[in-house]
């Protein structure tokens, strides 16, 4: 492994000026780690300190623990996306749940969001196990309909998670309901869904590199 860029170093950084509220607001030294100057052996090298690179050391480390780990960030961890993103801890899927079924099939479409739903779980979880105070709120989603036209792609995606035998993890909500919920102006209804919540990416990212690094994970 070789030094990657020129920015790496242990300049302070201050986090107002990096354009990111979350990051502004995590409460932690942004300070760039030392550059990886020499070559390093290790059974897992992780290139990029986000989410992506963070997530997979803590889980290869849950599988075996033993495992040497180094991760090398060419600026700070959470600089990228995972400092930049909503806040929204939530388990759906890219695609509606209807989509996914026809796409992959019921079995694996229920394997898919059941995983995704039990994810969001461990993330409270491991938040509370490694101290890491990222405002995790599990108040679950909510997606509204805006116009009528957007109603049925709420019942189609209810009726989805009915045929999987999912329907206690959701509840459509009619236009009133929706509206007390939010207080949000044209609701037409909602779909809430009792898994999910909101978070401070900021903090979880920086905490979870810190957890990582008690572990014995070298980060770069």
């Amino acid at each position: 492994m070789a030094p990657i860029g020129e920015t790496a170093g242990t300049d302070p950084v201050s986090p107002d000026a990096i354009g990111s509220y979350w990051l502004a607001s995590c409460g932690d030294d942004l300070t760039p780690r030392p550059a990886l100057t020499s070559d390093e052996t290790v059974d897992v090298a992780i290139l990029g300190g986000g989410f992506s690179g963070l997530w997979t050391a803590w889980f290869l480390l849950q599988a075996e623990p033993t495992l040497s780990i180094a991760i090398v960030e060419r600026q700070f961890c959470g600089f990228g996306a995972s400092g930049r993103n909503g806040g929204w801890c939530s388990p759906r899927f890219p695609i509606n749940p209807a989509a996914l079924t026809r796409r992959f099939g019921a079995e694996t479409a229920r394997a898919i969001l059941f995983a995704q739903q039990a994810m969001v779980d461990e993330v409270g979880r491991i938040c509370e196990q490694e101290g890491i105070d990222a405002h995790f709120n599990p108040v679950g989603v909510l997606t509204l309909a805006r116009s009528a036209g957007q109603v049925p792609s709420l019942q189609q995606s209810y009726d989805a998670y009915a045929r999987l035998g999912m329907a206690d993890v959701c509840e459509l909500l009619d236009a009133g309901q929706a509206h007390e919920a939010v207080h949000a102006t044209d609701v037409h209804g909602a779909l809430r869904l009792r898994v999910g919540g909101t978070i401070h990416p900021g903090r979880l990212v920086r905490g979870l590199a810190r957890a990582l690094e008690r572990r014995g994970v070298r980060i770069y």
